[in-house]
């Protein structure tokens, strides 16, 4: 097993301290010639962590296609050094990848703890902290490339995992320094690439909505809320319905919220306690509807049981619980509206309310330390 260890120029932690403790973080990476952990082989770990204001970095190779359980081995104890692993889409391939190869050597009678260790420890994918909010990135996909260059990252390795199999296979029969430099670039960039993404944890602050409400614009057409965050989100979002529109970049916000003018109508609740005056077209309380004389008036039903009224509105959201707004609607409608004269005098506490209801980002599990 060959091996490479050093500081990293990065020195940023893109408030990582916020999310983790640094110092129990460790990104990782590996490289492999396939998929399968049951027809395929480990070539190398490559990992990095913050300690003494610096990020660091080792990198485990398996230089002779013979040295698998020697990388495993040193990785388990690294293992022991940490409560959190951060990496990109390792839940899908690394993680499960390397569980199954410690159960492998595990069957051949040979001690390995490292399938455990790796169940103990927090898991960060943060291709999952960013897969809820794909739709309002305008990204074609989101590969770590994809990523990387949204963010507007420079990576100096052009090979991909796939392509850099046969270089592997080449280097085992016939080493050469040209065709490890291409190995050792690779999984370097990999890892390097970890640390700036993860300010990718910072969308956890939009499905938490952690934000402050800065100011609130009654405009003729719409309601324009401006928010900031705490956190930047490092790549811009938009969320798009027809009730809300929401646009986020680093730590500035806006939700724009349509009103509508006109007539509406809101429907009375116990409606078998009214009366309906077919002439007139409106219902009565039963208290007053029985001083009408009986030939003008009929029990009213659920779908004329309503009153109207002229105003301004705005789009309520299905998730907004507060009784005490009445709720109107139009016909062939199917939103459901409040008066914009409705609204408490205590405006701020009530569209933050208002925008937990009407944008739910969904949830998060991961919980702050």
């Amino acid at each position: 097993m060959k091996e490479w260890n050093g500081r990293l120029p990065e020195t940023n932690l893109y408030q990582l301290e916020y999310w983790y403790r640094p110092e129990e973080v460790l990104l990782f990476d590996i490289e492999t010639t396939g998929f399968s952990p049951k027809t395929s082989l480990l070539y190398m770990i490559g990992f990095c962590y913050y300690r003494a204001g610096s990020w660091h970095y080792r990198m485990l190779f398996n230089e002779d296609a013979r040295s698998e359980l020697f990388l495993l081995e040193a990785f388990e104890k690294v293992l022991s050094d940490f409560s959190v692993l951060i990496h990109y889409n390792g839940d899908t391939f690394d993680l499960p990848y390397l569980s199954e190869k410690y159960r492998q050597y595990c069957r051949f009678g040979i001690s390995l703890a490292g399938e455990r260790l790796l169940s103990e420890k927090i898991s960060v994918d943060l291709y999952k902290e960013l897969s809820p909010f794909r739709k309002g990135l305008e990204l074609p996909n989101l590969k770590l490339t994809t990523v990387e260059a949204a963010m507007k990252r420079k990576r100096q390795d052009t090979e991909t995992g796939g392509s850099l199999i046969p270089i592997y296979h080449s280097y085992v029969k016939q080493p050469t320094s040209q065709l490890e430099e291409r190995l050792f670039q690779h999984n370097y960039a990999d890892i390097q690439a970890v640390i700036p993404l993860l300010q990718l944890l910072h969308y956890r602050c939009l499905s938490r909505q952690e934000w402050e409400l800065l100011h609130i614009d009654k405009r003729e057409q719409e309601i324009r809320i401006t928010l900031q965050l705490e956190h930047s989100l490092p790549l811009p979002y938009t969320r798009k319905t027809d009730s809300i529109y929401f646009h986020g970049y680093e730590t500035d916000c806006e939700a724009v919220i349509p009103l509508t003018h006109g007539r509406m109508q809101y429907d009375l609740p116990n409606w078998k306690d009214y009366y309906y005056l077919p002439l007139e077209h409106r219902v009565v309380h039963k208290s007053i509807g029985k001083f009408v004389e009986a030939t003008f008036r009929e029990p009213a039903k659920k779908q004329n049981c309503y009153l109207e009224k002229e105003g301004c509105f705005l789009p309520y959201p299905n998730h907004l619980n507060r009784q005490e707004i009445k709720k109107f609607h139009t016909a062939g409608d199917p939103f459901t509206y409040l008066e914009l004269t409705q609204i408490p005098d205590n405006q701020s506490e009530f569209w933050l309310e208002y925008l937990r209801a009407a944008l739910p980002f969904g949830s998060n599990d991961l919980k702050h330390k």
